[in-house]
């Protein structure tokens, strides 16, 4: 009798962590779904749109033709001790029919050598001209702190390139040229991912919440 109630509290549970696992399942492949929609949608096209059409959470497309090189960078600390980059905020052009606004584009550290090229190639460090480069992603409202790299990178940039010393009235003008969001790149690859994860940890779930329902009867 106890070892079948121990049995039976066991099984019991794997309740709880398949309902967990059930609703990050559903989570994962919702997110996979709606990204991949949107990303085959219609894409708002950020070489040639104007300001008054931005707005976050927009999935976006864009041609890239000038880098600036990373103006921030998202680093991840484990145990206090070992940190990692996980993505770099490029600074790059946007809006050019309607005016040429900086913005940044965030992209995984793993995936960034194409627009590190690039960057040299802009500030003439390298001859290799690695092209236009496409993106496609969400449009997202950048926080203070981001904001406040990019601004204070911009300064130096222009500062470094001209070997002036920006007065306010120029800093001023130049804020004017920075909008306040940055693109998050997304990949069709990365959409169907998140929904094969999804359907996989769901179908974890329903199995252990399967095992709870059906086990004790059979102990």
């Amino acid at each position: 009798m106890f070892n079948k109630n121990k049995r039976a509290k066991k099984f019991s549970d794997l309740l709880i962590p398949g309902i967990i696992l059930i609703i990050i399942g559903i989570v994962f492949a919702f997110q996979g779904i709606r990204d991949y929609s949107k990303l085959n949608g219609d894409l708002l096209n950020l070489n040639t749109a104007s300001e008054k059409d931005l707005d976050a959470d927009k999935y976006v497309e864009i041609d890239v033709d000038y880098a600036f090189y990373s103006f921030c960078e998202n680093v991840e600390t484990t145990n206090y001790v070992f940190k990692r980059t996980t993505d770099q905020y490029y600074l790059i052009s946007a809006l050019i029919k309607d005016n040429e606004y900086y913005i940044g584009l965030n992209i995984a550290e793993s995936k960034k050598s194409e627009l590190e090229a690039l960057s040299d190639y802009t500030w003439s460090q390298s001859g290799a001209d690695p092209g236009t480069l496409h993106y496609i992603g969400k449009l997202c409202k950048s926080d203070s702190e981001i904001m406040g790299y990019m601004r204070n990178y911009i300064y130096d940039m222009y500062e470094s390139a001209y070997d002036i010393t920006l007065t306010s009235t120029e800093k001023a003008t130049l804020d004017s040229y920075m909008l306040p969001y940055y693109i998050k790149i997304m990949t069709k690859e990365g959409c169907r991912t998140s929904i094969i994860i999804g359907l996989v940890v769901l179908g974890l779930g329903i199995l252990l919440i399967i095992l709870r329902i059906i086990r004790p009867k059979n102990t």
